[in-house]
């Protein structure tokens, strides 16, 4: 295949990963990124784009894709190799070269908008954080002995190194200990004495979470693809108000017919399955409150009954469907036992106690 053709089908992958890296499946993300970086490496890799290449190949090993950034070092990548000398490129013109360079002017531009954007967060983040100081209530609820831990089965997830020392101790929960692991977290593995699949163990290690930390009090459950950067107590006595569960609120979907919709785009379930689960709950009475939550991020206290009660229901929920999206079942599990939880304002792949490392 020519160089251009092949510039050609790289560019068209990352368009493709642009447009719809929040919709592709697990397996055609890591389709789209392996293709793109195996073409850059045998076509278009030379000294000065070394280091670009590194950076994607990283990226690719520890599955921690920074989707942008994967776009730019691409494209640096071919901008670098085209303008090392274009009279011997075979089929490659200048006016080629030219698009692809107005093409990294365009992500640089992005990268500045980016930028600014993260400047305003931090402005909305500092008048949210002084809101919250202000109006805040004391809580009876996580008192005692707290725990961070996560959870990772099957080998699904890469361990997210915390960036915090907030006084807590991490508690990673495994079906089978890393080798050669040394960081922060105290690793655990737990027993599968029902013999479930590792999605179904690791959703009933993340809903049971007394059964496995019973010398705790109460715990803040972060999911695989979340890095701890702040201290949760803060995020307790800013959130924590009449409920042993503080919750994300979902940041793209308001009811379950978007959340089916978003679970059926990416290939985690099928459609009519999450159409009959739908059914069934309206039918039985649920209606919805106009807003989800994430199911990424829990603090729950250990010793709430009722809590305990919603959990049980939750994974009775989960067990009752083929499909392993927990986040369809979770309302309706506190709507039927009258439970209302504590939702803070902040988005949960950026906010002052955790980001988003991973995408799933």
């Amino acid at each position: 295949m020519k160089e251009k053709e092949l510039i050609h089908q790289v560019i068209t992958l990352l368009d493709y990963m642009m447009d719809n890296g929040d919709s592709l499946s697990d397996r055609d993300f890591e389709a789209v990124i392996t293709s793109v970086s195996d073409i850059l490496r045998t076509s278009f890799g030379n000294e000065a784009g070394e280091d670009d290449l590194r950076a994607i190949e990283d990226m690719i090993k520890s599955g921690d894709i920074n989707v942008l950034l994967f776009y730019r070092s691409a494209m640096k990548i071919l901008v670098g190799y085209l303008t090392s000398g274009t009279d011997g490129r075979q089929g490659v013109d200048k006016q080629y070269v030219e698009k692809m360079s107005f093409l990294m002017d365009q992500v640089k531009s992005d990268k500045e908008l980016i930028d600014k954007l993260e400047t305003r967060y931090e402005h909305i983040y500092n008048i949210t954080r002084i809101y919250n100081k202000r109006y805040r209530e004391e809580t009876t609820h996580f008192k005692g002995k707290g725990v961070i831990y996560s959870v990772i089965t099957g080998g699904y997830d890469t361990i997210a190194e915390p960036e915090a020392d907030c006084g807590l101790e991490y508690i990673m929960l495994t079906d089978k200990a890393p080798k050669g692991y040394s960081g922060k977290w105290k690793i655990r593995v737990v027993d599968n004495p029902k013999g479930l699949s590792a999605g179904r163990l690791a959703r009933y290690v993340k809903m049971h979470p007394w059964e496995y930390l019973t010398d705790y009090d109460w715990s803040v459950y972060v999911d695989g693809k979340l890095m701890v950067i702040g201290d949760f107590h803060d995020y307790i006595s800013y959130f924590g108000r009449k409920s042993g569960m503080i919750c994300f609120p979902h940041y793209d979907t308001n009811d379950l017919e978007e959340q089916a919709k978003a679970i059926a785009m990416c290939g985690k379930a099928d459609m009519p399955v999450l159409e009959a689960q739908i059914a069934k709950y309206s039918k039985d009475g649920y209606q919805g409150k106009g807003y989800l939550v994430e199911t990424a991020c829990l603090v729950r206290d250990h010793h709430d009954e009722k809590l305990r009660k919603v959990m049980e229901d939750w994974w009775t929920e989960l067990n009752s469907y083929d499909h392993n999206r927990d986040q369809m079942s979770f309302d309706y599990a506190c709507w039927k036992n009258d439970y209302e939880y504590d939702i803070c304002n902040h988005l949960i792949y950026n906010n002052p106690w955790c980001i988003g490392v991973a995408i799933h």
